[in-house]
């Protein structure tokens, strides 16, 4: 795999691979082939992604990456994939989430410092640029974008944690089959451009469509499961229950001697 960028080590956060339920979870033979999968995803060219060729890696082709058998490799895939240890893109591809929004994150630091550096030192006029000679002010314009910068970065995570936050607490109340949370919310924000509009209706939706549901004396379809319900945008549809008609009295004859 080529390298996506040029940076001298991969960090490892080992009090948070300490503390992870869902790795401390994982058997020692699947955590270690866990850790081998996230060597593969950091020298990838989309940093994250297990993919080759910014295509989805098979499951045989990863065994010869880790040079183990396919029998081994899948029992381990299968005991990540209950513990919701990774996620999938919508091709199939897995990926780690917290080295994803690491990346993203560096990205996004890395382009607001050139702004603020191209804003701070180059005046374009006409075509020129010029260069202004610089004092030593009392405070440091420098630290004064970066820290500008470093608040949007911050204000917009937390904004993301909010909504993730409502997420989890509509998905924990669905009557219906449902996913880990992290893959759940993957789904939901990749699936739908207007999810942040959706999220905080979500929890007000599903109580609605319940009461709806258990005052209803007629047939109840079943409820889908929850990303089936996610991707029809099921939040939005108007539940049609058949209501029971009443009996006449040759049908309640009928009813009561079975004929």
């Amino acid at each position: 795999m080529n390298k996506k960028h040029d940076l001298p080590a991969m960090p490892f956060y080992f009090g948070d691979w300490r503390k992870a339920p869902e790795i401390r979870a994982l058997d020692l033979d699947v955590r270690m082939v866990w850790f081998e999968m996230l060597g593969l995803m950091w020298e990838s060219t989309e940093r994250g992604y297990l993919t080759l060729k910014l295509k989805p890696v098979s499951n045989s082709v990863i065994t010869k990456m880790l040079g183990i058998d396919i029998t081994t490799f899948e029992k381990a895939l299968k005991q990540m994939e209950d513990f919701d240890v990774f996620s999938r893109r919508e091709d199939g591809a897995i990926y780690c989430r917290r080295m994803v929004r690491d990346d993203e994150l560096r990205t996004l630091k890395s382009n607001a410092g050139k702004k603020g550096m191209k804003k701070r030192y180059s005046i374009k006029t006409e075509g020129l640029v010029i260069t202004p000679v610089i004092t030593k002010p009392l405070t440091n314009p420098e630290d004064e974008i970066e820290n500008e910068n470093e608040n949007e970065i911050k204000n917009k995570l937390k904004i993301k944690n909010k909504l993730k936050i409502k997420f989890e607490k509509a998905l924990k109340i669905y009557p219906g089959t449902k996913r880990g949370c992290n893959t759940e919310y993957d789904n939901f924000t990749k699936k739908h451009k207007d999810w942040k509009t959706i999220t905080p209706l979500l929890y007000n939706i599903i109580m609605k469509q319940i009461k709806i549901r258990n005052n209803s004396t007629g047939f109840i379809p079943p409820w889908a499961n929850f990303q089936t319900w996610i991707n029809q945008r099921k939040w939005e549809e108007k539940i049609k229950i058949q209501e029971n008609k009443p009996l006449n009295e040759y049908e309640k004859l009928r009813k009561q001697y079975n004929y």
